[in-house]
C-alpha cells in the first residue's frame, strides 16, 4: 500500500486546521500485490521461495540466523492497513490509490516506457 506525497501534507494540515487528533493510518486504497507491483513497473518476477525456505531452514539448524522459513509467509501474506478510520472519524479520502501512487511514482522516476 502507498500514499501519495500531497495527500500526507493534505492530512496534516487539515489536522492542524481542523485541531484534530487520533491515530490514523495514512494510506491510500487498495493493496498491491508483489505481482501487481512487477506487472506495473513492467518488470519480471523472480520467485526464489523454495530457495529461501531452504536456506532459512539451514541458516536455523546451524543457529546462523534465528528465522526459520516460517518467516516467509509474512513476506507473503504481509497484513494490509486499514484507512477505514481516516476516511470515516478523521474526514479524509487519500485522492490517489495505491496504484495510481506507484504508477505516478514510477512515471516521474522514469520507470515506465
Amino acid at each position: 500500500m502507498f500514499i501519495w506525497d500531497e495527500d500526507v501534507i493534505g492530512i496534516i494540515c487539515q489536522g492542524i486546521e481542523q485541531q484534530r487528533d487520533g491515530i490514523f493510518n495514512l494510506v491510500s486504497d487498495g493493496a498491491l500485490s508483489i505481482d501487481e507491483i512487477a506487472a506495473t513497473l513492467h518488470k519480471p518476477l523472480l520467485t526464489l521461495r523454495g530457495l529461501l525456505k531452504a536456506m532459512l531452514w539451514i541458516g536455523r539448524l546451524f543457529k546462523l540466523t534465528p528465522y526459520g522459513p516460517e518467516q516467509l509467509d509474512f513476506l507473503r501474506y504481509r497484513p494490509v492497513l486499514d484507512n477505514q478510520a481516516l476516511k470515516q472519524q478523521f474526514g479524509y479520502i487519500p485522492r490517489k490509490t495505491s496504484q495510481q501512487v506507484l504508477e505516478f511514482y514510477a512515471r516521474h522516476n522514469g520507470l515506465l516506457p
